[in-house]
């Protein structure tokens, strides 16, 4: 019983393990100017990076796989001044979402 116990807080430790290397790898590689360059690509001008962050990415306009999300305000090609919502994966590069 006691082999059984400590095999399942082991295996549970290095989930708890790879799970945080995972996500802390995910959170250190998105940066603000990546995302910036991103709006600027494409074609919005005047572009800054308001507020951002790694966690609840599917509740803040981004998918559930996404690791971080930038709050964006931009002027688009007609003058307007424009939300946009900033995510980025992994594994994936930034994708631009237009509120």
């Amino acid at each position: 019983m006691r082999s059984s116990s400590f095999n399942l807080l082991a295996t549970l430790g290095v989930c708890v393990l790879a799970f945080g290397l995972v996500w802390g790898i995910g959170a250190v590689t998105c940066n603000d100017e990546g995302a910036a360059n991103a709006a600027r690509a494409m074609g919005f001008s005047q572009v800054e990076v308001q507020k951002s962050g790694f966690m609840f990415t599917g509740f803040r306009g981004c998918d559930e796989k996404d690791f971080s999300w930038y709050k964006v305000s931009a002027v688009n090609a007609n003058g307007d001044n424009v939300n946009l919502r900033v995510c980025k994966g992994m594994f994936k590069g930034y994708t631009v979402r237009v509120k």
